[in-house]
């Protein structure tokens, strides 16, 4: 008797739970359409413990992938057109685990892109390329340096670098970011920096390296996640005063969060940074002409002509710097022959004639200081930077770090303008008001100065 009750008490033990019960949910209306975008989930505190979610709505379903489960907030990606204006009611239930082993081409159908089993955007610390990986559905989106980098031959050594994207591509594979070009080899695909600080008295310009009086470098990988709506990863950076008297000092230490969505369209990629004071002295930003979040495109869009510089006002790169936009985009001529990442059995990735063009765009977020940020671009290198130290001084103190979201859309072809604006006001719903201070794995959301 004694040994069946302690056989049927195992086999409670080992039983698999039963599923939850399915769950209608409703994501609010929305004034722009939400089609191939992500979508928060808020979910119901009976599924709080399932690991893995699908949305099902009129027989389509996707998978929904957990952003903070502490706070029951998930994110899905849904492709039909949901009208403008109506609510977004489907039924959330738990589905089975995802897998990462992909076909044997290496990605998924292009007839149903968000898989219900298979992990679509992996990603992968390299420690061979000393990177951090990411592709999409199999194919390259993005490369992040751990491992300093170094320049040509022809260029000094104290401009090898690291904790900067490069190259990040557009859907078709097109490469659209350059690092160490040869005007400004201090430039490195998307980076971070600011030029005219202060520092326990001392000038310390961490963008212009030449000067040898500042650098920021890669210093740690803190986590990474592959799944089937997006994947990330977060890393530690320092910045670095190398003029102090008694050696290099930490500066801020920065925490940076990229997420890549697995999107049908365009690529999005969202940056999240916290940069927080290193030690008890702050860091003093002064007013200056350019210093932030950046991006440096192609060198051969080098130049005032066959380059296409927008932004969400209209303007050109001339009327657009130092102005407020809620984006800025970026596109010019691609090399197909070279620059894409070919595949014969794979459609999406074949070149067509508006893939001779591709260019990203970028966008801040509502909860950054003094949004919209004022952006610097350059009237003939392919560069532009958002840089809120245009309007005026601004502290980042022990007890204020600075926190700063932006999102990346990569395209092929040129700028879409209606589509950007669509891209912008769903970057908006993600607001500090619906995600906790922790969003993308983070920090707090104080800010230096509004």
């Amino acid at each position: 008797m004694r040994h069946l009750v302690l056989l049927i008490l195992s086999l409670l033990l080992i039983a698999p739970l039963p599923a939850s019960e399915p769950v209608e949910v409703e994501i609010p209306a929305a004034a722009w359409d939400r089609r191939d975008l992500p979508l928060l989930v808020s979910v119901p505190p009976s599924l709080a413990e399932a690991e893995h979610l699908q949305l099902t709505r009129n027989g389509e379903t996707v998978p929904v992938q957990w952003l903070h489960r502490e706070h029951r907030l998930a994110a899905c990606i849904w492709l039909k057109e949901v009208p403008v204006g109506e609510s977004f009611r489907g039924t959330l239930r738990e589905r089975p685990e995802p897998s990462t082993n992909l076909p044997s081409d290496g990605h998924t159908s292009s007839n149903s892109p968000l898989q219900q089993t298979t992990v679509n955007v992996v990603v992968t610390e390299n420690r061979e390329t000393g990177s951090i990986e990411v592709t999409v559905r199999g194919k390259p989106v993005l490369s992040y340096a751990i491992e300093l980098r170094q320049p040509p031959p022809k260029i000094d050594a104290v401009y090898a670098h690291s904790g900067h994207i490069h190259p990040l591509r557009s859907p078709a594979g097109h490469i659209l970011t350059s690092e160490f070009p040869a005007d400004h080899a201090h430039q490195h695909g998307l980076f971070g920096a600011w030029v005219n600080t202060s520092f326990e008295g001392r000038k310390v310009d961490f963008w212009n390296e030449g000067g040898r009086t500042g650098k920021v470098s890669h210093h740690r990988v803190i986590g990474t996640t592959s799944g089937d709506v997006f994947g990330d990863f977060t890393v530690e950076l320092r910045h670095r005063d190398l003029s102090s008297p008694n050696g290099p000092r930490d500066v801020l230490t920065e925490r940076l969060t990229v997420r890549v969505w697995n999107t049908t369209g365009p690529r999005l990629v969202d940056l999240m940074s916290v940069q927080s004071c290193a030690t008890e002295s702050p860091l003093q930003i002064r007013e200056y002409h350019y210093g932030g979040r950046a991006m440096r495109g192609l060198e051969n869009w080098l130049g005032k002509t066959g380059v296409d510089v927008t932004t969400s006002e209209g303007k050109n790169r001339v009327a657009a710097n130092h102005s407020r936009p809620a984006w800025v985009a970026l596109s010019g001529p691609v090399d197909t022959e070279s620059n894409a990442t070919k595949s014969a059995t794979n459609e999406e990735s074949s070149p067509t004639r508006a893939e001779f063009r591709a260019g990203l765009a970028m966008m801040g977020h509502p909860t950054n200081i003094r949004y919209p940020e004022p952006v610097r671009i350059h009237p003939d290198k392919p560069y532009f930077v958002f840089t809120p130290c245009v309007l005026g001084p601004f502290e980042i103190s022990p007890k204020t770090p600075f926190v700063s979201r932006y999102r990346c859309v990569t395209f092929d072809g040129t700028a879409d303008p209606k589509l950007l604006d669509r891209y912008s006001q769903s970057y908006a719903e993600f607001s500090s008001d619906k995600l906790p201070n922790n969003s993308h794995n983070n920090g707090s959301t104080d800010q230096a100065v509004r």
